[in-house]
């Protein structure tokens, strides 16, 4: 789960350390061959607050998630397909930014229209009737750990201050992370998060110098599961008034 953190970070250290780069994802020993090397390792998501604190439920509705395409006649509107019925919930564009309704787009019948062009795909999510199950909701934060491997410390250094530049402006780029899904009835994010840097290190590893920024990615972590069709309900049909005479 904790991968697709790691690669919403990868491209912008890859973009900054140059293609040439030994980088790495996830835990990773020192280098085996001559030069150095980079490596980023989103560690473990653990729950904020006191062990047994039971956290938010809210109810769960059915829905519709996907990419929709423009209008080729007109690039800022976006049908939604046939499948995508109920309400717009949610808009991402690119995904993983959450664009707010009214200021970056709204709905004209089946359509959603932006006001100026998105900043790449566009993902929607929709939703329906109620159904079974909850949405959970409790804050929680991401040990995330930047290394880099060099033959001095200087060496370290550079990679550790490039690679860390590159971390905290990608964090700036989004705001919600999909961490994990069984569609349609599971899904685990990360919603509003934002990049800490929480402690500095650097020790010898072998021949090595090796440099660490331990970071933490804070937010709100939403866990949905959707369990069958929409629970039963009772409505009132008609009321019948009958007047009798004393």
């Amino acid at each position: 789960m904790l991968a697709a953190i790691e690669a919403l970070f990868l491209p912008a250290l890859r973009a900054a350390l140059g293609p040439d780069a030994s980088l790495r994802s996830g835990p990773a020993g020192a280098p085996a061959g001559p030069s150095g090397q980079v490596s980023l390792w989103a560690e473990k998501l653990e729950w904020d607050g006191a062990e047994g604190e039971d956290p938010t439920r809210d109810p769960v509705c059915a829905g519709w998630q996907g990419e929709v395409s423009p209008d080729p006649a007109s690039p800022l509107d976006f049908p939604l397909p046939e499948a995508a019925r109920g309400e717009v919930a949610e808009v991402q564009s690119p995904p993983g930014r959450i664009l707010p309704p009214g200021d970056a787009w709204q709905i004209d019948g089946r359509t959603l229209r932006f006001f100026s062009a998105p900043g790449g795909p566009v993902r929607v999510s929709t939703r329906t009737v109620p159904v079974r199950g909850y949405r959970e909701r409790r804050f929680g934060h991401v040990a995330l750990s930047l290394r880099a491997w060099a033959h001095d410390g200087p060496a370290v250094d550079s990679l550790l201050a490039t690679g860390l530049a590159a971390l905290l402006a990608a964090a700036e780029n989004f705001n919600v992370v999909e961490l994990a899904g069984a569609a349609p009835s599971l899904s685990v994010r990360l919603t509003r998060p934002r990049l800490s840097v929480v402690a500095l290190e650097q020790d010898a590893d072998g021949p090595w110098t090796s440099g660490r920024v331990r970071c933490v990615l804070r937010g709100e972590v939403e866990l949905a599961l959707r369990l069958g069709e929409a629970a039963p309900e009772g409505r009132i049909r008609d009321v019948t008034v009958t007047l009798r005479r004393p």
